[in-house]
Parts: structure tokens; sequence; C-alpha cells
């Protein structure tokens, strides 16, 4: 278990709940985070892919630090050469925040 949290994250209520929402890519696709913007109502982050590297809208993707799983991106927008998404499942006081930098990745069915 302390392996899969480790890869993937916390399993919580908002995952296993009627909340969860969120295709399956349906490529392996690996991109950076080039641009991070937080405010008060929700937190982004933007990434050097786009609808050319096949991204899709509503993709969940895993964000990787150098210890692991960071947090979850939901892509909400995508152009030609890059996609934003919401992060989630975000905790910075454990696993570090999202920055600018780490890598972000999709994997089919996964």
């Amino acid at each position: 278990i302390a392996q899969y949290v480790a890869t993937h994250g916390e399993i919580d209520n908002q995952v296993l709940g009627s909340s969860f929402s969120g295709l399956t890519p349906d490529v392996s696709l690996d991109a950076r985070i080039i641009n991070v913007r937080r405010s008060a109502d929700q937190d982004l982050a933007e990434i050097d892919a786009g609808s050319r590297d096949g991204v899709k809208e509503n993709w969940l993707m895993t964000v990787k630090g150098a210890g692991g799983f960071v947090a979850r991106l939901r892509i909400i927008s995508v152009d030609i050469n890059r996609a934003t998404g919401v992060i989630e499942l975000e905790d910075a006081g454990v696993r570090g925040p999202v920055e600018v930098g780490q890598t972000v990745y999709a994997r089919p069915r996964r």
C-alpha cells in the first residue's frame, strides 16, 4: 500500500465518491509543468503538451516530483502546444507543492 500511495497518492472519498470525474488517457505522454497559477478559487498548472500530443480535456494526469507522487492534474483547457489543468490531491506539507519543472505523465488505462 505504501508503494501505491508513493506512486499514485492517497485514495480518499473525493476520488471514490460521486464527485470523481475524468478521462483515462489513451496514449502515454510525459510533459513538464511550465506555469503554476494559484488563487483563492483554484490552483492551475500549465504543461508543455497539447492537442498535437494527444492531450484531451478532462484527462487525469499525474504530477511527479523528486519523491514520487505530488498531485493529480485534471485537464480543463487544451491548445495545440499547451494544456491547463486543475491541481487536485495536492498536499504541500507531506509531498511538496506542485512547481514549475515537475514532470506530468499520462498512461493508458491508469
